[in-house]
């Protein structure tokens, strides 16, 4: 008659608690090798986006309007200037002009043509005026380029030119909308929003 021998369980166990044992060491390593490239990545992805952000920053422009009030150095002339305070370059895309609230044409590049003759300013020979007649419009502007689009030279400035200048200024409102070499779109106002003057009793 056969004899059926049988391992004892206790052995078999032990057997299978082994091989189990064997193969922990390599899912640790497994686990930590993806942690460690998960880390790797996201350490990668946080400085290029850091490289991207400097590299906008490092050209972005800013254009801002500035009203100059008083000559002084190195402004020469008065009245209201467009001037690029950023560290790349501007590209013109869109400018809007009101005076006393009202959308100017701005069909001779720049409306303040239109302004001038609407003041009653334009071609007085005693109110000298300076300003832009060229377009706008797609025109690029460098960091540190300041463009005078309404005003007076200084050797032009007295008191009572600078008193008809500043109501002129102050009822002039501008929109102007620019774009970064990234296609970035900004805009800037002068005196924004533009109201109309209240009616005279």
């Amino acid at each position: 008659m056969a004899i059926e021998r049988k391992e004892p369980a206790t052995e078999k166990g032990s057997r299978v608690s082994r091989s189990d044992s064997s193969s922990l060491p390599a899912t640790i390593i497994s686990v930590f090798s993806l942690l460690v490239s998960i880390a790797a990545f996201a350490v990668s992805y946080c400085d290029t986006e850091a490289t991207r952000r400097h590299n906008r920053l490092s050209v972005t422009p800013v254009l801002q309007f500035e009203t100059i009030r008083v000559p002084y150095e190195p402004r020469s002339q008065v009245g209201i200037y467009l001037t690029n305070h950023g560290t790349g370059v501007a590209r013109i895309k869109g400018f809007e002009l009101y005076l006393d609230g009202e959308l100017v044409s701005t069909s001779d590049g720049s409306g303040f043509v239109e302004v001038a003759r609407k003041l009653g300013l334009l071609d007085r020979a005693d109110f000298p005026l300076t300003l832009v007649t060229g377009g706008l419009l797609g025109r690029a502007m460098p960091p540190g380029d300041s463009i005078l689009l309404f005003g007076l030279d200084k050797k032009d400035f007295t008191a009572d030119r600078k008193a008809m200048l500043d109501d002129a200024i102050s009822r002039i409102s501008a929109r102007i909308t620019y774009r970064s070499v990234y296609d970035e779109v900004t805009s800037q106002g002068l005196n924004w929003p533009p109201v109309k003057p209240s009616p005279t009793p």
